[in-house]
């Protein structure tokens, strides 16, 4: 005699079976671990597939190299009009060698801006590794050039007058190589919503200054 139903074993009982099989395959450590990674593989790829479009995309995506304009006039000039600002200048820039060279630099109310020498060292040994970070990730970094007297380019630009600077990289946001830096200062310190609109009119400026 039997206590098995009519009709064979009910659907918990195939789903027991199976989990004691299963657990009675376990009877070893590295047979748990090759479960656990069979696990993981497996939810691995579901979430592979359910997100495949997106994956296909990054996947595909492969962006040309990118260069600095040879001629930036325009979009400087275009700062310089859209803002207070008191300088803006482009520096190329090849992070292989840690070098920037002066491309053009203009001045409110006309007139060209140089420096000897024109071509420096984008990073030193007293850079802030913090801005050094936000820079390589394409945002813009600010300050005072009176605090880093060390560097020739700031220490020039106090000479000159220039008491707040801000630096845009070309080009801003983060999935693109940095191939120059756009700067832009103020003789006086501006209120923080006036600077903060000067590097978002930066920022569109800069995108223009670069070509695939």
């Amino acid at each position: 005699m039997t206590d098995t139903p009519p009709g064979g074993p009910r659907s918990g009982g195939l789903i027991g079976d199976i989990l004691g099989r299963v657990l009675s395959y376990m009877d070893a450590p590295w047979k748990v671990v090759a479960i656990v990674v069979l696990a993981v593989l497996g939810g691995l790829g579901f979430a592979a597939w359910e997100e495949r479009a997106f994956l296909r995309e990054v996947l595909l995506r492969r962006p040309g190299p990118v260069m600095l304009r040879s001629d930036v006039s325009a979009p400087l000039d275009s700062l310089l009009a859209d803002t207070t600002i008191d300088l803006a200048m482009v520096w190329g820039v090849d992070l292989s060698r840690n070098v920037q060279q002066l491309v053009l630099a203009r001045q409110r109310g006309g007139g060209a801006w140089s420096m000897t020498p024109a071509r420096l060292p984008v990073f030193v040994e007293t850079s802030d590794p913090a801005q050094i970070v936000r820079m390589l990730r394409g945002s813009a970094v600010c300050g005072d050039p009176l605090g880093k007297q060390e560097r020739i380019l700031f220490r020039r630009l106090a000479e000159d007058g220039i008491r707040y600077i801000c630096a845009v990289p070309i080009p801003p946001g983060p999935n693109s190589p940095l191939v120059g830096l756009l700067y832009f200062a103020w003789k006086t310190p501006p209120e923080p919503a006036i600077a903060a609109t000067a590097k978002a009119d930066a920022a569109a400026d800069a995108t223009d200054m670069t070509m695939r």
